[in-house]
């Protein structure tokens, strides 16, 4: 959870991407429009390698999420109303 919190933190105040070290890359990372995602899997994306604006609501939403002491993600709160 603190290395998320650094990586966006770290992404909204220098504007740069986030790549792991572990990371093998074939060719230059070129975010779009300054985004930029790792694929997983065909229905889930990884914050190994990640670029998002610094004014981007997504950005926000995730450093608010990792500052929550007890971070609980939307779909699981609404599993809990649901019960």
């Amino acid at each position: 959870m603190y290395a998320d919190q650094f990586r966006y933190h770290m992404i909204k105040k220098t504007g740069l991407l986030w790549a792991d070290l572990d990371m093998f890359l074939l060719k230059p990372l070129q975010p779009s429009n300054g985004y930029l995602f790792a694929r997983q899997s065909e229905k889930a994306i990884n914050n190994a390698v990640l670029s998002l604006p610094e004014n981007s609501p997504t950005l926000a939403d995730l450093i608010e999420f990792c500052e929550d002491y007890y971070p609980i993600p939307p779909f699981e709160k609404k599993k809990q109303i649901l019960k």
